[in-house]
């Protein structure tokens, strides 16, 4: 199976779990905070973070549910993230479709974010996203700190003040912000399906740094290249945002930048004795995606 079909044939298998579940535990079609939820996580999306997951979990002999499990909390993390986003920006879009706020409000907009972060604890602190309660704690804590004052939120933070023009900035706050907002979410979703295949990992320190290295770099590649898209569709007489790193760095640049993150995060899979092909197709595809 080559990349393309293996892209196309697991978005499928999440997106057919992601409905079955919603389905299972969201009554109350009528509701319209529940509409609002199942509005914002089925309205498309590249399904990356469950991807990765996917892909992690699979080159190990992990049960499907556990990592199916993972890859929903996941992605309803960074659905939340997106919601309040758009909410913050005031964007009118999302994905080609009304932002979540647009198409209901502001308020029901909100209550679906925050839902879904909380609900994304809920599943990981379940029996059956692994019997082992450490390992549902740690999971638990780790997605916490990736997503909180720590992680995301406080990158989201940064972000609004930059563009605000509240706060100078340059091209190194331009890869903290990377880092929190972005690469963070995706540390978690390498490291997570190695503690469920051995929680002993929890506490080797060496594994979970070569299992970060590879997380944080597919991250910080994959928000670098998303500058670089937003970067390509500007009109000619516009200039980028300042917290795109395009304001900072050429094209060839930001290229080699990504480049050399793909070599490093290889060769963390390396030092792990780790052989998964799908991985290292995929953080290369990453550098060279069209959208």
């Amino acid at each position: 199976m080559n990349l393309e079909e293996y892209i196309k044939e697991n978005t499928a298998t999440f997106d057919t779990f992601l409905q079955d579940f919603l389905s299972n535990n969201l009554t109350n079609n009528s509701a319209k905070l529940i509409e609002a939820m199942n509005y914002s996580l089925l309205n498309g999306g590249k399904r990356i973070r469950p991807l990765l997951v996917m892909a992690c979990a699979q080159n190990l002999d992990v049960k499907k549910e556990y990592y199916m499990n993972v890859a929903l909390a996941v992605e309803f993390v960074h659905t939340y993230s997106l919601i309040h986003d758009d909410i913050m920006d005031d964007d009118d879009f999302r994905r080609g479709q009304l932002a979540t706020h647009k198409k209901f409000d502001i308020s029901t907009a909100m209550l679906a974010g925050n839902s879904l972060l909380t609900w994304a604890f809920q599943i990981l602190s379940d029996e059956s996203t692994h019997p082992n309660a450490e390992v549902r704690n740690y999971l638990t804590s780790f997605l916490s700190s990736s997503s909180g004052h720590i992680g995301l939120a406080y990158g989201q933070s940064l972000d609004l003040e930059y563009q605000s023009g509240s706060k100078n900035t340059d091209y190194q706050e331009i890869l903290k912000i990377h880092d929190l907002k972005t690469a963070r979410l995706f540390k978690f979703c390498v490291r997570a399906p190695f503690i469920l295949y051995d929680p002993e990992i929890i506490s080797d320190n060496q594994k979970t740094e070569y299992l970060d290295i590879f997380g944080t770099n597919f991250g910080l590649i994959f928000q670098a290249t998303d500058d670089l898209l937003d970067y390509r569709d500007l009109e000619n007489n516009e200039v980028p945002s300042t917290v795109n790193i395009m304001s900072y760095k050429r094209n060839d640049e930001v290229i080699n930048y990504c480049e050399k993150l793909a070599n490093d995060a290889l060769i963390s899979l390396k030092n792990l004795k780790i052989d998964n092909k799908i991985l290292t197709e995929l953080i290369r595809f990453i550098i060279i995606r069209k959208s």
